[in-house]
């Protein structure tokens, strides 16, 4: 009958007496098994899992429920078709919204006239070809080459102002602190640091980038790891060995390899000395060519054909050959470094000892008065820019040259056979020629000459000690005194505070007290 039918389907079977229940594996894990990473137990008839009874825990399972499979890319509604590019890897790289800013031609502009000059790891003209045919909207290394040259150029921007920027096309516009640090993440974000990854010189470039905008904003933590990233890449990449690299690259992509090897190598030793930490590159862990005494758009015109290279002319005529010589100073001021830590014995152990050379200081000096002779005449004096503003990347070498060149004799002469008396008569000179450079300039460079001016002022006060002269206590005092003051009149020529400068001037204020300890 009905009813009978009724209750024997809806009737559940039963287990003989005696017999055990069958354990299984839930689909879903328990809250406590997923966090634990364990398998999820439970009997038919019980509440809880066997590790929740065991950890003596309340058994749920309130997580948010996810979906399997691939995620959903999501696609902004804002975005057109043109606008939105397909992802260029199998991790589904999607471009960011602020690679849309219009901002990005003007702080492209401004990178190229106040940051480039000093770091010219980019090779300019193929590199805004690049960024006219949205090249940053399809690839993502080259994305984020462009993101951190905008994060860089919009911190820049933000602490010096237009200074001597000049565009018919552009107006100097700081950005907004919140567009700033969107370019900075968003370059950051591009950068994946995985063993598995082929890295790109445009990822280089961008690490590179963000270094020196760390710097900018103070950041030194960050500043040391994408120094380190920067390394990690290159050494998959065996980018520091010129032999390895591939056979079929263009003279521009050499000559710009080049550049960017050097140009870490001498952030390298930079960071070293205003960082007191270890070297990251060192000159005999790098074999490439010095690159070539010759101008971006001279070279790119050799290359496609539309200029012979006999009729390039003599490479001293060029910035480039500026920027070349501060390299060497950074080779000199490498060793004189690893002199002077030397001297300071601050190894742990003195077993090797023996194995450490002392170079006499009349070797750098040497070696620097004749770096120094062999300068053209554009490299010691400072143009008029405003009769022909092309003069300022001229200039910009110039001031390198400089105060890369003091700092390298004040090191050297602490390095051996120190006498306080010689590192402030050189001191003495730097303020003296930083008296002739024209204070723009100094603004524009920014905060490595901040950096540079506190660690002079350091090795000042670290090596004066009372057994000197009270003439060269003084010395030594005034020294600091007008670094100080330095500092202080750069303050008032920005747009915005600078912590950076706080900091140095801090640092120069606490060696003048412990000179004056000294002084009776």
């Amino acid at each position: 009958m009905p009813p009978q039918r009724t209750q024997k389907t809806t009737e559940e079977p039963t287990s003989p007496p005696g017999t055990i229940k069958k354990r299984r594996r839930t689909t879903r894990a328990c809250d406590g098994c997923h966090r634990r990473g364990v398998k999820c137990v439970k009997k038919e008839d019980a509440t809880s899992c066997e590790s929740c009874l065991s950890y003596d825990e309340p058994c749920t399972s309130i997580r948010p429920e996810q979906r399997r499979g691939p995620k959903v890319r999501k696609v902004r509604a804002s975005t057109t078709p043109q606008d939105s590019p397909a992802p260029t890897s199998s991790l589904g790289w999607e471009v960011p919204q602020v690679a849309h800013s219009p901002a990005i031609p003007m702080l492209l502009e401004f990178y190229h006239q106040i940051i480039f000059p000093l770091h010219p790891i980019i090779f300019w003209p193929t590199f805004m070809r690049g960024v006219q045919a949205g090249e940053h909207l399809r690839s993502r290394p080259f994305c984020a080459l462009v993101l951190s040259a905008c994060a860089i150029a919009s911190a820049r921007l933000r602490q010096t102002g237009a200074l001597f920027f000049h565009s018919d096309t552009f107006e100097a516009v700081p950005p907004s602190e919140e567009l700033s640090e969107a370019f900075h993440q968003a370059a950051s974000d591009a950068i994946w640091l995985r063993r598995d990854m082929i890295y790109t010189t445009d990822e280089l470039r961008a690490a590179l980038n963000l270094n020196i905008t760390c710097i900018q904003k103070g950041c030194l933590t960050e500043m040391r790891f994408w120094l380190g990233a920067y390394s990690t890449m290159s050494a998959v990449m065996h980018f520091h060995d010129e032999t390895l690299w591939p056979s079929d690259l263009t003279a521009t992509e050499r000559q710009g390899r080049r550049r960017l090897v050097l140009f870490a190598y001498q952030h390298s030793v930079y960071i070293a000395i205003i960082t007191s930490t270890p070297l990251e590159i060192r000159e005999r862990h790098i074999n490439v060519h010095e690159p070539e005494d010759v101008d971006d758009e001279i070279l790119l015109a050799v290359e496609e054909g539309a200029r012979e290279a006999s009729t390039i002319p003599d490479g001293k005529d060029s910035w480039m050959h500026g920027w070349n010589r501060a390299t060497n100073l950074y080779r000199i001021l490498e060793h004189a470094v690893d002199q002077l830590r030397n001297s300071q014995g601050t190894s742990p152990s003195t077993f090797t000892a023996p194995l450490i050379t002392k170079t006499d200081t009349s070797v750098y000096t040497s070696l620097l008065s004749k770096l120094y002779n062999d300068l053209p005449p554009w490299a010691r004096t400072f143009y008029d820019t405003t009769i022909n503003p092309s003069w300022h990347i001229y200039n910009f070498q110039t001031v390198n040259i400089l105060i890369t060149m003091q700092n390298a004799r004040i090191i050297s002469t602490c390095s051996n056979g120190f006498t306080t008396e010689e590192g402030v008569a050189v001191a003495k000179e730097l303020m003296d020629s930083l008296a002739r450079v024209p204070q723009k300039y100094l603004v524009a460079i920014n905060v490595p000459v901040y950096h540079q001016l506190a660690g002079i002022g350091g090795i000042l006060g670290k090596y004066t000690t009372q057994a000197a002269s009270y003439e060269t206590l003084l010395g030594v005092r005034s020294v600091i005194e007008d670094m100080s003051s330095l500092l202080s009149r750069l303050q008032g020529l920005h747009t915005d505070s600078l912590s950076a400068i706080g900091r140095a001037h801090t640092t120069l204020v606490r060696y003048a007290t412990e000179v004056d300890l000294f002084i009776p």
